[in-house]
């Protein structure tokens, strides 16, 4: 097949009045971007987008829609999860020292379970261990504040502290 150097080739057959809007709709960015845009990339990055006949300029406000409101999902949930750790180290500082001390040793069993089967980075393994050691008190400073260049929500969705700490020490 043989093409002219003035019209490249086309992978997508579409009417000539669509590539000719499409070649000016190309023009009309390249000239306000400084960039040359041709009407095959214009096109690949409508598709891309799954927008159909929009404007990639919409298409570029919705995607960033799109991630600003993963972001804020995602925040979301980091906090709720740091606020349910939050709840545990509140039930395990009120709990009995009996209580207190099996929840713990449970949890240092998890940390050593996560060390020896590689199963956690080991920057998790000495925060938890270090905390753990340290008590309810540094667990819940950590969970606000960060620890060892952790963030409480990193803290948090690794988390070997059990589900539900004993109450009956009310």
């Amino acid at each position: 097949m043989v093409h002219s150097r003035s019209r490249p080739a086309r992978s997508v057959r579409l009417p000539g009045e669509l590539w000719r809007a499409l070649d000016e709709a190309a023009l009309r960015a390249s000239a306000r971007s400084s960039r040359y845009i041709s009407a095959n990339a214009l096109l690949e990055t409508i598709v891309a987008a799954g927008l159909g006949r929009s404007a990639p300029r919409e298409a570029a406000a919705t995607g960033l829609e799109r991630m600003r409101a993963a972001r804020a999902a995602k925040r979301a949930q980091d906090e709720q999860r740091v606020a349910r750790q939050l709840a545990i180290v509140r039930r395990l500082g009120r709990a009995r020292a009996a209580d207190r001390r099996l929840a713990l040793t449970e949890a240092r069993a998890i940390v050593a379970r996560w060390r020896d089967a590689a199963l956690a980075s080991p920057l998790y393994v000495e925060a938890w261990s270090e905390l753990l050691d340290r008590g309810p008190s540094a667990i819940a400073q950590a969970l606000r504040r960060g620890h060892r260049g952790l963030s409480p929500a990193a803290l948090a969705a690794n988390s070997p502290l059990p589900a539900a700490p004993s109450d009956r020490g009310r």
